[in-house]
């Protein structure tokens, strides 16, 4: 994951610098969530590739998409989560499209995540690259349920099914349904 959000930073500013940044210092301006990458990653990526990093951290996407849908925001990358603000921000025009050359790890992005990505808001893929991914989980008493409902587990019905008929119930207090999440990298 390192090497792929590094290779992207990088083909960032090849693709957003012209030719008078060649005798200017580099500057990549990035807004991400907080607490998203390890206290030594800027450092790092900066000694790496000499290529200083202005880091701004946002706390919701609607914080994040005031900004970009205001204008000339001035960040090179940004992180927003796919639905439905990767849709709107798309649709709106506020991206530029990506420059797949600059992007030599494109190929190993997995095909279903790339389809995920672009049911989520992004059709064609061109302006974003998946960064976290999460999925749904749902946990739940056995013992409680049973209580509740005899012979009834998740094994024998759909996580949703057996959520929706039972979050309901008394034992609610022991099932939990954390939502699906997921996060893109944009190259604004």
């Amino acid at each position: 994951m390192r090497n792929i959000l590094k290779s992207l930073l990088v083909a960032t500013l090849a693709a957003t610098s012209g030719p008078a940044l060649a005798e200017e210092e580099k500057t990549l301006n990035v807004y991400n969530w907080s607490d998203y990458i390890a206290e030594d990653t800027l450092e790092r990526f900066t000694a790496e590739t000499g290529i200083k990093v202005n880091y701004d951290v946002y706390d919701s996407n609607e914080v994040l998409e005031a900004k970009l849908m205001a204008g000339s925001s001035g960040y090179d990358v940004v992180f927003p989560s796919i639905s439905p603000f990767v849709a709107r921000q798309v649709k709106s025009g506020i991206y530029m499209e990506l420059d797949r050359d600059q992007l030599p790890n494109w190929q190993n992005i997995t095909p279903s995540v790339l389809k995920s990505l672009a049911a989520g808001g992004d059709p064609d893929n061109k302006h974003a690259v998946p960064y976290m991914i999460a999925g749904t989980g749902i946990g739940y008493n056995v013992a409680k349920v049973a209580a509740v409902a005899p012979g009834a587990t998740a094994t024998t019905s759909s996580g949703a099914d057996f959520a929706s008929r039972f979050m309901r119930t008394k034992a609610a207090a022991s099932v939990s349904a954390p939502c699906f999440s997921s996060n893109a990298l944009i190259i604004a």
